[in-house]
């Protein structure tokens, strides 16, 4: 969201995520806000609340043509039902891209990455358009994780014909991704949320 915002684009984020309570976009809403990105999350305003109360603010951007609009699904069919509730509006316009990290219990194989999938895309009603590598351990990532994401979601790309569209990497382990063969585009990340057992 900030990358788009720093081109210039006018961007907004809706944040669906109600599972995961460490890191949610909403928490970071000032800051996201001082650099252009509009953050929309449940119309009921108290910030520890995960209620999928939708604001009425989501169909206006989703309508608005010169607006990028980002839905944080949180990375299940929970969130992915509440995008469902959209999909007229969406019509083809869209891409929904499923964010992938191996070392996580549900996606760490062929299989469970698959299911997950197809649950997303029952739960919605709309097609997963692209594949994102983002496979991490948190500070302990290493260039290896990467890889190993890669390997795991390039069979994903064969059985399934969906497109990696890019692999996520901490910004100070971009130089070590020269002596791998990486066709797709390496999305560099920065930290902005720490967990309170990091702090």
């Amino acid at each position: 969201m900030l990358e788009l915002a720093k081109r210039g684009v006018k961007a907004a984020l809706v944040d669906l995520d109600i599972v995961n309570p460490f890191f949610r976009s909403r928490d970071e809403k000032c800051l996201l806000e001082s650099k252009g990105v509009t953050v929309i999350s449940s119309s009921i305003l108290s910030k520890g609340a995960d209620l999928p109360a939708l604001s009425p603010h989501i169909l206006g951007l989703i309508q608005e043509k010169n607006c990028k609009v980002v839905f944080d699904l949180g990375g299940d069919d929970i969130g992915s039902k509440i995008l469902g509730r959209f999909k007229n509006d969406l019509e083809e316009n869209y891409e929904l891209f499923f964010v992938i990290n191996v070392f996580r219990p549900f996606t760490n194989n062929k299989e469970g990455i698959i299911q997950s999938l197809y649950s997303i895309e029952k739960a919605s009603g709309l097609k997963i358009t692209g594949l994102v590598n983002n496979s991490n351990l948190g500070t302990e990532s290493d260039i290896g994780h990467l890889i190993k994401g890669k390997e795991l979601l390039n069979q994903i790309k064969e059985e399934l014909n969906i497109e990696i569209k890019f692999h996520c990497l901490k910004e100070d382990l971009l130089d070590l991704v020269k002596g791998y063969d990486i066709k797709e585009p390496i999305f560099p990340l920065k930290r902005y949320m720490v967990p309170i057992w990091e702090k």
